[in-house]
């Protein structure tokens, strides 16, 4: 009843709360991976791109002897002929720019991606996020030796509830030219 009336409880008494818990972090990176690698079965399927969008499983570890330790952990793993081309973190935060230092910026998360493109010996990493803008783009960084670090943007609001509302969204399209351009693909850009 307090909360109702936004009092807090008398002293000494003991108010009991019914609450629920969501981990947001686990349910938005659920939600990025399962709308990737629907993608990139779609790009499979129909344009013969052999992709594959996974988690990392164990891992690679970093530390290799006098023992393997530290293992590197990426969120997304993809894989082109079964080949890994890029590594992925998701994180559920509102950022304004990642590459920034303080609060406006997620300067960790950078580091971490670049140690994964290191670790996996890959050319390309990313980082996604909820989108502020209300929409999803993604841009591409050249990093120092010339890999590619992708912000991806994620408008979560335009989040479809049907695979056929999925494939005419903005989201599905941008999707799509992200994994295209991940696995260097020419010829096929810009044919959806």
């Amino acid at each position: 009843k307090w909360l109702e009336h936004g009092l807090p409880p008398r002293p000494g008494g003991i108010v009991g709360v019914p609450s629920l818990y969501i981990n947001m972090d686990r349910l938005f990176e659920g939600f990025v991976r399962k709308i990737i690698q629907i993608v990139a079965r779609w790009l499979r399927r129909t344009r013969g791109l052999d992709i594959t969008v996974k988690g990392a499983g164990s891992g690679k570890p970093l530390v290799v002897s006098p023992r393997p330790k530290a293992y590197l952990r990426p969120d997304i793993l993809i894989e082109v002929g079964r080949a890994p081309v890029a590594v992925g973190d998701i994180k559920y935060k509102l950022v304004e720019d990642p590459l920034k230092s303080g609060p406006e910026g997620d300067r960790g998360a950078i580091n971490q991606v670049y140690t994964f493109i290191h670790g996996w010996n890959v050319e390309k990493g990313f980082l996604v996020y909820p989108s502020l803008t209300g929409q999803t783009l993604y841009e591409c960084h050249t990093l120092k030796g010339g890999k590619k670090l992708y912000i991806i943007a994620l408008n979560v609001y335009e989040a479809p509830r049907t695979f056929r509302k999925l494939q005419t969204s903005k989201m599905f399209k941008t999707l799509c030219d992200f994994l295209v351009e991940l696995a260097e693909v020419k010829g096929l850009e810009n044919k959806w």
